[in-house]
Order: C-alpha cells, then structure tokens, then sequence
C-alpha cells in the first residue's frame, strides 16, 4: 500500500470469471487458468489453489505477480461496477472493470 500503480499492458487481458459452484476461471495475460474461490460471508474472498498455464508472456507482463496477490486475496468490494480485491494485511488493492460482454453483474 505504498501507492504505487501497476498496470499490465494495453493489449494483456487480465479476467476472473466467478461460477455459482465456486470455481473461478481466469485468464492472466497469455495463461488460461481454473481454482476454486470461496466467499464466507458478505465482503471475504479466497482463492484455493489454481491451476495455471506457464506460457512465457512479453517480459513486460505482470502475469507473475498477479498470481502471487491471488494467494493473498482475503476481500471484495463491489463499487459503481468495478470489482475491487484486497490482499491480507492491506497488501495491495486489484481492481477490475466488467467485461464488455457481461450481462448482468450478481453480487453474492
């Protein structure tokens, strides 16, 4: 939480997509990926283990160190459409706007 701004490329497409069944599907830069995530209650979030292709993405990616804060996702805030995941201990903050081809956004 130094303020500090990291953002992947224009072009890297970084996406989680959460099912009702509690897996989640991802896409980080050129790696596909499928864990399980787990919310207790209103506002916690975690993420089980993933399963990640190990594609070599340009040597400007941050595909690494997104998977890293995965680990230490803990919760979520949903606010004015973007979806906002805090890592333990105020570690960093991830932030996500919808996909142009989602319908309806459901909040669980």
């Amino acid at each position: 939480m130094d303020d500090t701004v990291t953002e992947p490329a224009p072009d890297a497409v970084f996406s989680i997509s959460f099912q009702a069944d509690g897996r989640a599907a991802l896409q980080v830069h050129c790696n596909r990926g499928m864990g399980k995530w787990l919310s207790a209650s209103q506002g916690q979030l975690r993420f089980g283990p993933l399963a990640v292709t190990r594609k070599m993405c340009a040597a400007e990616s941050i595909d690494g160190r997104f998977l890293k804060e995965l680990d230490f996702v803990r919760s979520y805030v949903l606010r004015d459409g973007q979806l906002y995941l805090a890592t333990m201990a105020d570690g960093s903050i991830i932030e996500f706007a919808p996909s142009a081809d989602q319908g309806q956004q459901r909040e669980d």
